[in-house]
């Protein structure tokens, strides 16, 4: 059987500033706007979400709506709490960075010394190469008469 939903939750939150008089660039009202959206088993019903009309937020107490310090307040735990899992994240991130700095260092010098040994090697073989005569060698015949003479 689905499961129905219908929940509402914040949208946008506007800040009014004075633009003349002494009221300029001073904060002179605040509104806050929601949606309703209804779901079936957790997904959004086509045409069941509904932004609804703003609601004037008050400034100060005595003022129609509820307090701007309230909302803003939510709106900021919530945004503390995400800057604190995004921080502890990046911590993360950083730590793992690091890790993967040192074995990446490690590595270059491991490439380094590969190479210098492969170096050394190809020395060592042009060195050998170099002691093998260029004449084809004797018949293995020919070779042990050679040790009886002598």
């Amino acid at each position: 059987m689905p499961v129905y939903n219908e929940e509402t939750f914040d949208y946008e939150i506007l800040l009014r500033f004075g633009d003349s008089g002494p009221n300029k660039g001073k904060l002179t009202g605040a509104s806050r706007t929601t949606i309703t959206q209804t779901t079936k088993d957790g997904v959004p019903i086509g045409g069941g979400t509904n932004i609804n009309p703003p609601q004037q937020l008050a400034l100060i107490a005595g003022e129609e709506g509820e307090m701007l310090a309230e909302v803003l307040g939510e709106v900021n735990a919530q945004t503390i709490i995400q800057n604190q899992l995004l921080a502890a994240a990046l911590a993360a991130e950083k730590g793992r960075t690091a890790e993967l700095t040192g074995e990446l260092s490690q590595a270059q010098v491991n490439v380094r010394n590969v190479s210098d040994e492969l170096v050394a090697a190809k020395s060592e073989i042009a060195r050998i190469t170099a002691l093998i005569p260029k004449d084809p060698l004797p018949d293995e015949v020919d070779a042990a008469d050679q040790t009886d003479t002598v």
